[in-house]
């Protein structure tokens, strides 16, 4: 099983819950890809990159929504998900 996190990757701008989240999954040697997620540009990718930790094997899909302007975008990406089968 692997492990796709989307979620704010931006330079000089942590993201604690996805330095966690990777973190634990690394010591608990579970393959994970994290995903930028920073607005609606971002959909797309990160729907292709799921759907192919997908295709590879059972796959889990993790969203950070890091602050209040990412939530409609992580809400959509999540729609979008489940509509294309995940």
């Amino acid at each position: 099983m692997g492990v796709v996190l989307a979620g704010l990757v931006l330079p000089n701008v942590q993201n604690h819950s996805l330095a966690a989240l990777t973190g634990a999954l690394e010591r608990a040697s579970i393959a994970n890809d994290v995903v930028p997620l920073r607005g609606w540009r971002d959909i797309e990718p990160a729907v292709a990159r799921a759907r192919a930790a997908e295709a590879s094997g059972d796959a889990v899909f993790g969203v950070s929504i890091q602050n209040t302007e990412a939530a409609l975008a992580s809400v959509m990406l999540a729609r979008v998900l489940r509509r294309r089968g995940f």
